[in-house]
């Protein structure tokens, strides 16, 4: 990909808030903003409508949105009367300030994505992580409920060895998570928990613990997008899993692993 890195000052005033300014764009550009909102959530979000609204005011021909962690995603249904849909909200503020394109690297949800109405491509970090576990090929791939069956069989295949998933319901009331096996192989005692997010812990807590109670000796959790907030380190420890590990969408000392191959790939298949 040819291209040019945009120079992007960045400020904060006494008061807290931010203040963005880009130097080298013209009508002529394209530019490509890469911003993850990674926690603090809220200031990073307002940081990359600045940097595409001062760009659309700059008359850029076309901004494209790389958002390697969407916040907020989760918040892509109402449960309860009174709920703000804030999914929706973060999208239509994205368009609002000149987005035309966005890519995001394992969107929560369908749901999540479904309320841009610009292209909005969805980046699979599948290749990136199955070239980290290359070596774990004696592992088991557990999915932690249901809806990550798909990417847990995808990277098992990748990985040439087997996977199995654990069947999860949580309260609407409460946010009180239950779980129980679904289908793992027997005979196995290495297994590999592997989620979109790992925020809290409690969904792989739960796995792990009924991956241990069936006989699992050796237990890794991984996801895309490790948040890794409310003491979940130690709650994971607690539960048997020995070792986490995540992707640099969200920069922590579990970034094991980067995602810019398939962001690139993305970008220069479909174009920015």
């Amino acid at each position: 990909m040819d291209s040019e890195i945009a120079k992007v000052r960045f400020g904060e005033f006494p008061d807290g808030e931010t203040y963005v300014k880009i130097d080298n764009v013209s009508e002529r550009d394209d530019l490509i903003v890469v911003q993850s909102l990674a926690p603090p959530q809220a200031k990073n979000l307002v940081i990359l409508l600045q940097i595409a609204s001062a760009a659309k005011a700059a008359g850029v021909r076309n901004v494209t949105a790389v958002v390697p962690y969407l916040a907020y995603s989760r918040q892509d249904k109402l449960f309860l009367p009174g709920e703000a849909l804030t999914a929706q909200l973060v999208a239509k503020m994205l368009e609002a300030c000149g987005v035309q394109r966005v890519y995001v690297v394992e969107p929560h949800s369908e749901e999540s994505l479904s309320f841009f109405s610009v292209p909005t491509v969805p980046v699979s970090p599948l290749d990136d992580i199955s070239r980290f576990l290359r070596d774990r090929r004696d592992s088991v791939i557990v999915a932690p409920d249901e809806k990550r069956i798909p990417d847990a069989k995808e990277l098992a295949i990748k990985l040439s060895c087997e996977y199995g998933w654990v069947e999860k319901t949580r309260s609407r009331s409460t946010g009180e998570v239950t779980s129980r096996i679904g289908s793992i192989p027997q005979g196995r005692t290495a297994a590999i928990i592997f989620d979109d997010i790992i925020s809290s812990g409690g969904t792989v807590v739960k796995a792990a613990e009924l991956l241990r109670s069936v006989g699992f000796e050796r237990i890794e959790a991984g996801c895309v997008h490790g948040l890794f907030v409310q003491r979940a380190e130690e709650k994971l420890a607690a539960a048997g899993v020995g070792s986490a590990f995540a992707s640099d969408t969200i920069e922590s000392k579990f970034t094991k692993y980067s995602v810019a191959d398939s962001v690139i790939k993305s970008i220069e298949k479909d174009g920015p």
